[in-house]
């Protein structure tokens, strides 16, 4: 018994080095980038029309507060970044969850040796009014974009916020 106030400091002490920050440990990068992602607007659209959506993150990307440009792929090894985007449907005065798409398979972002580049065309197959909404990033009122790392090492992970030229909070359409 006498020894518990000695197990209990060492204890303590062990505990209280440990960092519980995921960013730390992850060793996680946050940028901010307006304006990497553009959609093609139409008057209006009809049933069987694509509404199509670019995005375009340079592999060098200027970093807040740094003089040089980060290397993305120099940085993460990923020639993968991944976006979350789904469509809402606007029925009886609320918009609900249309159509969901997963960021592994039609998110995918690939590095051409130069830059990150997505174009993805979503065809229309109803009509109505609709809204393409992307994930949320880690600053108000932006979209995000992050790095698909592998799982053989630690790595850093990107993490890019960024806005849609034509988008507001939500790319509103409607179909014909």
């Amino acid at each position: 018994m006498k020894f518990i106030p000695y197990i209990s400091f060492l204890l303590l002490i062990c505990f209280s080095s440990c960092d519980s920050s995921d960013d730390d440990f992850y060793n996680m990068i946050y940028i901010s980038k307006p304006e990497l992602i553009e959609i093609e607007r139409q008057p209006f659209y009809n049933i069987n029309d694509n509404i199509t959506f670019h995005v375009n993150v340079p592999n060098l990307i200027e970093e807040e507060g740094q003089d040089t440009l980060l290397d993305i792929y120099g940085m993460t090894e990923s020639d993968v970044l991944l976006i979350g985007y789904h469509i809402e449907k606007w029925v009886n005065n609320e918009w609900i969850t249309y159509q969901v798409f997963d960021p592994e398979v039609t998110g995918a972002i690939l590095y051409d040796g130069t830059n990150y580049t997505l174009t993805k065309s979503i065809t229309l197959t109803e009509s109505g009014s609709f809204r393409l909404i992307f994930g949320k990033g880690f600053k108000a009122n932006t979209i995000g974009i992050v790095s698909k790392n592998t799982l053989t090492r630690v790595q850093t992970a990107i993490t890019i916020s960024t806005t849609a030229i034509n988008y507001g909070d939500g790319f509103v359409f409607y179909v014909q």
